[in-house]
């Protein structure tokens, strides 16, 4: 369950490393969700939410893709593997399945301790033919998550510092659109969650404009670390 909204480059700049471009119109995006049959887990799985912001690197290959800026996980050993292995920065929530409303939406939240670091509401979808599906899917392909490997050290040297970029191969087996969407990151502040609090303000602090889309979608996925 996604949404994306145009949002400020001037907003977004300080929160993408400086080797990363932001496009004239960046956009946000949010994401949550329920991975299952997951191999590295023995056939479990867990839950994800995520918010990343449109970003090109241009090293020796050019690739737009979606900066991560925090990706917020329920289980330790894919947050592990994740930030030490492909440099996404993961740290742990309470996550709730993507759920149904009365009002035939959907809604899934994060928390940390108790307090809502993250949200989705979308409504008024309308499933989307195989056509559409392919098409959609071909761009998912094509937008890989950008992050930055950054492990610091007790001085003023860093022992790992680098820019990553990681594929996912999906294959959408069901796909919806919603009309409408809005996301939220909560109000807690430093007496609720400490230094984690930095988080969900910063993210409030983006100006989100008009939606661009908004889907609901089912299907598989390989993350390929072999061309990552």
């Amino acid at each position: 369950l996604s949404a994306t909204f145009r949002t400020d480059p001037d907003a977004v700049r300080p929160l993408v490393p400086e080797c990363s471009q932001i496009p004239d119109e960046p956009t946000v995006t949010v994401s949550f969700g329920d991975y299952d049959q997951v191999d590295f887990m023995a056939g479990g799985g867990y839950r994800v939410a995520y918010a990343g912001v449109s970003a090109r690197f241009a090293g020796e290959e050019t690739v737009d893709g979606l900066h991560v800026l925090i990706m917020w996980e329920n289980d330790t050993l894919p947050i592990i593997m994740g930030r030490e292995l492909i440099g996404i920065p993961k740290l742990h929530a309470d996550i709730t399945p993507i759920r149904s409303m009365p009002d035939d939406g959907l809604r899934a939240t994060a928390s940390v301790w108790g307090h809502e670091v993250m949200r989705i509401d979308a409504a008024g979808f309308k499933d989307q033919n195989m056509v559409v599906r392919r098409t959609a899917q071909k761009r998912v392909n094509e937008t890989p998550w950008l992050g930055y490997k950054h492990i610091p050290s007790f001085d003023e040297r860093v022992d790992v510092s680098y820019p990553m970029v990681v594929w996912n191969e999906v294959e959408l087996a069901e796909l919806a659109f919603a009309e409408t969407a809005r996301v939220s990151f909560g109000s807690a502040d430093e007496t609720d969650i400490a230094e984690l609090a930095l988080i969900p303000q910063t993210l409030d602090g983006l100006p989100l404009g008009n939606l661009e889309v908004a889907v609901h979608a089912r299907g598989s996925a390989v993350l390929a670390l072999n061309r990552s």
